[in-house]
């Protein structure tokens, strides 16, 4: 098997994450092309964000935290929902935000013999002069032999709300408009960009700067070894780089050099060329809506404490 092919037959496998488990059968009335897997997502899950926002209350939020593509679904079909592409009452959906909703769009992809990963990425498409930290689902195309990063999470209604009129296919969305978190690191580094201009948060500046995108760095790694976590969750004891004053900028130099360009192998966890950033045992949440928790990961298995 060539390396090309590995890559592509580790990311078809789904991860403990994207398992649908026994609605894998709801998966499959999703539609068949990416576009309708990105609108059978969104049919799903409620960006808390989004058009409706003002709609959704208070109490809803902590759906935010259902970890599971598995959970995603067994909520629906609870609520009687067995075709993903008839729409669903907001009553009955899940209210989640970019990384549920792409996480589910991978877990379809991949259904469909797709290979998918998720990944970090600073996008430029919501504000003028600030980059945002989005989740995007990065997908194989057979046709062009490449990697694609589309956007399930964002559709053209949103970005028309946002008053934005940039010119994108949020199936295939632009690099210059969807930064690599370690090529934006580069950039920071060397002073060709500025930390303060990526971010959590547009209205709180203080969720940017070079935390924020060591944080990514370190979520967009984990994306790539199958742990797939929250914009709010710490992996220990990766967290020690950012618990200290201090970051270790050698290390997180030495880690984008790898993302960007070494092979791929040498970004998984088993193959110990990334001794600082050790497989995660446990992931730390510090979720704004259901507070602190501890999650273990043991061979892929997530069990929350």
């Amino acid at each position: 098997m060539t390396a090309a092919a590995s890559e592509q037959a580790f990311y078809l496998r789904q991860s403990a994450n994207t398992d649908p488990g026994p609605y894998a059968g709801l998966l499959d009335s999703a539609g068949n092309d990416v576009e309708q897997v990105f609108a059978a997502a969104r049919n799903v899950v409620e960006h808390h964000a989004g058009l409706n926002s003002e709609r959704i209350g208070h109490e809803r939020l902590v759906e935010l935290d259902i970890y599971t593509v598995r959970e995603l679904l067994g909520r629906v079909a609870g609520r009687g929902v067995d075709d993903l592409r008839r729409p669903i009452p907001l009553q009955d959906k899940v209210v989640g935000n970019c990384l549920n909703i792409s996480k589910l769009a991978c877990a379809m992809l991949r259904q469909r013999g797709v290979p998918a990963r998720l990944r970090y990425a600073y996008c430029s498409y919501f504000y003028p002069d600030f980059a945002h930290e989005q989740t995007l689902v990065e997908y194989w195309d057979d046709g062009r032999g490449r990697w694609l990063r589309g956007d399930a999470s964002m559709n053209r209604p949103v970005l028309e709300a946002l008053g934005n009129t940039v010119r994108i296919d949020l199936r295939d969305v632009a690099p210059e408009l969807s930064l690599p978190i370690a090529q934006v690191w580069q950039a920071c580094r060397t002073g060709q960009a500025d930390f303060a201009g990526f971010g959590a948060s547009v209205e709180n500046r203080k969720r940017a700067g070079a935390g924020n995108v060591a944080l990514k760095m370190l979520q967009d790694l984990a994306c790539l070894n199958h742990v797939e976590m929250m914009p709010w969750d710490f992996a220990a004891p990766s967290a020690r780089f950012l618990r200290s004053r201090h970051l270790d900028l050698a290390a997180f130099d030495a880690l984008a050099a790898l993302m960007l360009e070494g092979d791929w192998r040498d970004l998984l966890y088993v193959n110990g060329r990334l001794p600082f950033f050790a497989i995660p045992r446990r992931v730390l949440r510090r979720s704004p809506y259901t507070g602190c928790s501890v999650t273990l990961v043991k061979d892929g298995i997530w069990n929350t404490q």
